[in-house]
């Protein structure tokens, strides 16, 4: 169990995950960088719940998003359509 304690995957942890885990310089694809969440982030029941009603995707992903657009915003990850993200 990862030392933050929570019912699901916190936004520290994603980013942890992220900026440990992505090769400065390098694009990653979306789908790559949920990928590297669900190998690097040991994901609790709550993370698969709907991140929405009606909705098929898990919260999860929907937290990584969240991430994504917070760093972006903050200066810390480029982004380049269709949804590529690097680390700046």
């Amino acid at each position: 169990m990862s030392a933050f304690a929570s019912d699901h995957t916190t936004s520290e942890m994603i980013w942890s995950v992220l900026v440990n885990r992505m090769e400065s310089g390098r694009w990653y694809e979306l789908s790559e960088l949920y990928t590297l969440i669900e190998h690097h982030v040991e994901l609790l029941p709550d993370d698969y719940d709907a991140d929405a009603p009606r909705s098929v995707s898990p919260r999860w992903q929907r937290n990584v998003r969240n991430v994504l657009q917070r760093r972006k915003t903050a200066g810390d990850l480029d982004w380049n359509r269709p949804g590529r993200y690097r680390l700046t």
